[in-house]
C-alpha cells in the first residue's frame, strides 16, 4: 500500500514454535500456531521488505507494533504501543545539508477502523481503500512464507 502495490517477486522466510509449544505440552493442550515468523520479500520494482511479527516472544515490551521506511528521500518510524492505544510516528529527511524530524500529532487525524472505511466507501459508493484484488496479493505473499518457511528455500512468485 505504501508503495503502490508493486509485484512481490522473491520470499524467504521463517517460522518458529519453539515457546508456546513447549507450555501447551506441558498444559496437554493442542497449539498448532508459529511463535514468531521472520520474512524478506522483494518486488519488481526494486523495493525490499523486511517482516518480524510474533505474538509469543521473550523481550520486555508487552505488546508493540514498529513500521520504519527507509527511501532515498526520507523515512518514517511509526510505533504503536500499550496495545495499540498509543501511537508515536516521526518523519526524517535532508534538505540542503540540513536534517529535519516532524512529529505527526494523530489526535488531530485519527484513523477509521478498517470496518468504519470499508462502511464509509459503501455509503459514499466508492471503491474501498484496500481491494479484494491487493487482498490476494497480499495472501499470495503469507502462502508464500509458510512455504518457505517449511521448505527452507527462497520461493519465486509468478
Amino acid at each position: 500500500w505504501l508503495m503502490g502495490f508493486p509485484k512481490a517477486t522473491k520470499v524467504s522466510a521463517s517460522t518458529f514454535h519453539y515457546l508456546c509449544t513447549d507450555l501447551a505440552q506441558r498444559l496437554n493442550k493442542k497449539f498448532d500456531v508459529e511463535d514468531s515468523a521472520c520474512a524478506f520479500i522483494k518486488f519488481s520494482n526494486g523495493a525490499s521488505l523486511i517482516l518480524e511479527c510474533s505474538w509469543a516472544i521473550n523481550i520486555k515490551e508487552k505488546e508493540y507494533m514498529l513500521t520504519q521506511l527507509c527511501g532515498t528521500k526520507g523515512g518514517a518510524v511509526q510505533k504503536n504501543i500499550n496495545e495499540g492505544y498509543e501511537f508515536t510516528a516521526e518523519l526524517y529527511w535532508e534538505n540542503n545539508g540540513y536534517y529535519f524530524t516532524q512529529k505527526l500529532d494523530w489526535s488531530t487525524n485519527p484513523t477509521p477502523s478498517p470496518y468504519s472505511e470499508f462502511v464509509e466507501s459503501i455509503l459514499q459508493q466508492r471503491p474501498p481503500l484496500a481491494t479484494a484484488t491487493e487482498a490476494i496479493e497480499g495472501l499470495k505473499i503469507i502462502e508464500a512464507i509458510y512455504q518457505s518457511a517449511q521448505t527452507g528455500q527462497e520461493i519465486t512468485l509468478n
